[in-house]
């Protein structure tokens, strides 16, 4: 494994404390099986789960949608590079985030990675403790994003329970709209308004009109 270990994979070895898994999987992709198993033992000495493939192919059939985690990729690799593979990641929807591996130095081909949302490009020889580091703030990464569209898929499900009205109701209060300008303009009590914005809030699980609009903002 030319130039795949560093003095780093020794420190890293010893430090090993933890009992529980880190949470989420690491997916290596690379076409050299050995470096591929060097990653594999050096992380999962720290507790991490990871599983190798040695092409982009067979990773694509293996993966669940569902499997939280992050990649470590090779971006120097034959039939689908590593760029070409995170463009397909883009097309399936796949938002795992990425790790580079390179033992070439490329700015221009780390910056174009970086840009199409790529984490980190680490180069080889790997610095045991600097991938772990990457690799933990990936993982960490994925937890908070996956986090996010639950957030969003809740708010989702929670608008689609208003009623027509409601849904009238709160598209005008977002818009700016007091309660009596929305009575006005729906021909309704300031009552029969001020009754549909509390049931909004109950449906909605927030306890103030401004609590509504954060949740709405951090919409898509």
């Amino acid at each position: 494994m030319d130039g795949a270990l560093s003095e780093g994979h020794v420190i890293l070895m010893e430090s090993n404390t933890t009992e529980n898994s880190q949470g989420g999987i690491v997916f290596v992709v690379d076409d050299d099986d050995d470096i591929i198993n060097y990653i594999t033992v050096l992380l999962a000495s720290a507790n991490y789960e990871v599983r190798g493939f040695n092409s982009v192919q067979k990773f694509l059939d293996e993966y669940n949608p569902r499997d939280a985690g992050c990649i470590i990729s090779d971006i120097m690799m034959p039939e689908v590079n590593g760029l070409e593979f995170q463009d397909i990641l883009i097309q399936r929807g796949i938002q795992l985030p990425i790790i580079f591996i390179s033992a070439f130095g490329d700015i221009p081909m780390a910056k174009n990675a970086i840009l199409k949302g790529a984490l980190d490009f680490l180069e080889k020889p790997l610095n045991a403790i600097e991938l772990t580091n990457s690799v933990q703030a990936a993982l960490e990464y994925d937890a908070e994003l996956r986090s996010k569209y639950r957030d969003i898929e809740i708010t989702r499900a929670r608008l689609a329970c208003l009623t027509a009205r409601e849904r009238e109701v709160l598209d005008r209060l977002v818009a700016g709209e007091s309660n009596k300008e929305i009575a006005k303009v729906l021909g309704l009590s300031l009552r029969t308004i001020e009754n549909h914005r509390n049931n909004l809030l109950k449906k909605m699980h927030v306890t103030s009109y401004p609590a509504l609009l954060r949740l709405l903002m951090a919409m898509p």
